[in-house]
């Protein structure tokens, strides 16, 4: 099995969806003296685009006769093509984070300034998607892997305040992505020692407590970080800034005193709550979220749910089919959600 030069941990940070925060944990991990990231690469994307090289792989290995592949098997690894993608991969990612000089030492914001320089002892990147997870540890075995989840509500509204985002598409994609991670969990018991799983909630909530739990898990010494100053680090990306005059971006900038990121939806209507609940709610209980459920009229919910179905199973096949159609049903869709949601809001 090959060896990357440098003896680097390699952290790979993958955030339920965008909107996650996953900006926030990667600034918070960086801030440790022996962790380096960035280099100019802003989100790596690569397991999920990892499908293309799969691909490639078969098509490898259906030209190959079986007993090529059988004795390059017993001289390497099992699955060698995938493998030693992989560990080119992570190659990649460390030429790009990692400057040439293996000696390279930081101070980062540990607890004492006046302390001398510690040596690198990992490197993180991040990608704010959980696609393709199933693969991960086939490509990178000897990884470490922390999944950041979100409350769906949230990221939903961080989206659409960011980036105009399709409140029904939002949470289809979230839950799809809840049930993803459920999924790799269930199945990679076997690497449990590997990854994790974090709320942003908590992390938010009580930094201290988290990132001790968090470097611990990487092998990262969690005495040697200054938390006072970690958790005042800037902020970047947030919602908030969409209604400035710069709007969204990612320059660091203080926090203000009203900033509060973790009920980004404390202004739902009755009617977005339904819809959230109705496409995701057993999603949330997994991962330890509470719902705001509407206790009566119960019936009527479900059918004005089953409509909104129908709408956008409908609109996503006329889409699928390059039809203009789509649009019409588009906008049927969205009167049932908006206008009938509201009434139903009101009446009941």
């Amino acid at each position: 099995m090959p060896n990357l030069s440098q003896n680097l941990q390699a952290i790979f940070i993958l955030g339920i969806t965008p909107r996650s925060g996953t900006n926030y944990l990667h600034n918070l991990i960086l801030a440790h003296p022996e962790c380096i990231g960035g280099g100019g690469l802003g989100e790596d994307y690569l397991l999920s685009k990892v499908n293309v090289l799969a691909e490639f792989q078969r098509s490898v290995y259906n030209a190959w006769n079986i007993e090529w592949k059988k004795k390059i098997e017993k001289k390497l690894c099992s699955d060698p093509l995938k493998v030693y993608i992989g560990y080119g991969l992570l190659r990649l990612l460390q030429d790009i984070i990692v400057p040439e000089n293996l000696n390279c030492q930081r101070t980062g914001v540990s607890q004492n300034a006046q302390q001398p320089a510690i040596p690198i002892k990992a490197f993180a990147t991040v990608t704010p998607s959980v696609e393709n997870i199933d693969k991960f540890f086939s490509y990178f075995p000897k990884a470490k892997l922390i999944i950041l989840v979100r409350d769906g509500r949230s990221i939903v509204e961080s989206g659409i305040r960011s980036f105009g985002w399709e409140m029904e598409t939002a949470v289809r994609r979230w839950a799809k992505a809840a049930d993803d991670i459920k999924e790799f969990e269930e199945n990679h018991d076997m690497y449990s020692e590997q990854f994790m799983v974090v709320r942003y909630e908590d992390l938010f909530g009580d930094t201290e407590k988290e990132m001790k739990t968090i470097f611990s898990f990487l092998g990262l010494d969690p005495e040697n970080y200054n938390y006072t100053t970690a958790a005042n680090l800037p902020v970047t990306g947030s919602s908030d800034l969409s209604d400035t005059a710069n709007g969204i971006h990612w320059k660091g900038v203080a926090r203000g005193k009203n900033f509060s990121p973790l009920k980004r939806w404390d202004k739902w209507n009755c009617f977005m709550h339904e819809r959230f609940n109705y496409i995701a709610g057993n999603r949330m209980f997994f991962f330890g979220y509470d719902l705001v459920q509407n206790i009566s009229h119960k019936n009527i919910w479900k059918q004005w749910n089953k409509v909104l179905d129908l709408l956008y199973a409908i609109e996503t096949r006329l889409l699928w089919r390059g039809l203009n159609a789509h649009k019409l049903i588009q906008k049927i869709r969205n009167f049932v959600f908006f206008h009938m949601g509201k009434y139903l809001s009101q009446k009941l």
